[in-house]
């Protein structure tokens, strides 16, 4: 439960400051039984009050808020999980163009991905447009970035992982056997 402070904004004003404080217990201590009755108080009070809880028990804990608290109280409570509270702060904040993607929105991003590398793939370097290939020695790998990002931004200067030129040479890459080309990309770029 956060407690109350009041500090100087900087531009000679008083603002109220949450710190957040750790209720610390085994199971049955009565951790549970604390933060509702803290809940309780605060709302009687007139002061709203946010329970994050774990995605599965969000509807669960918003149950238990109008047990405990009733029709009066319990709408001085919001109940998120982690998903909607980052949703809430994006609508109130700004940044709610940007919209999330389902799990069916992701299998099929994965799946274009997947299929624009399987095309990538399959360029027959008999018949390849030189000009569309990139050299190698023109793609600058950036070490300061996290192996992930690093990777992509390979991807994003070389075009297609699987054909490019080096010293104006055209080279495809295949791949048989076990190692896949995340793999592969890996290892050459943390060399």
């Amino acid at each position: 439960m956060p407690s109350q402070a009041l500090r100087d904004d900087g531009e000679g004003k008083q603002r109220e400051v949450f710190m957040l404080q750790l209720v610390l217990g085994g199971s049955g201590s009565g951790k549970t039984t604390l933060l509702y009755h803290r809940i309780r108080a605060r709302a009687e009070a007139g002061q709203k009050s946010i329970l994050l809880v774990p995605e599965q028990f969000t509807s669960s804990t918003e149950g238990r808020i109008y047990r405990e608290l009733g029709d009066a109280l319990s709408g001085m409570v919001e109940s998120f999980s982690f998903t909607s509270l980052a949703e809430k702060i994006l609508s109130v904040e700004g940044g709610a163009a940007v919209q999330t993607l389902s799990d069916a929105g992701r299998a099929v991003l994965v799946r274009r991905a997947l299929e624009e590398l399987q095309e990538m793939a399959a360029v027959d370097i008999r018949t390849v447009d030189r000009s569309t290939l990139v050299e190698l020695d023109d793609v600058e790998i950036h070490e300061e970035l996290p192996q992930a990002e690093r990777i992509a931004d390979y991807i994003k200067q070389i075009k297609n992982p699987y054909c490019y030129k080096s010293h104006g040479v055209v080279v495809k890459i295949s791949f048989a056997g076990k190692c896949s080309l995340e793999e592969s990309l890996s290892r050459c770029i943390s060399m």
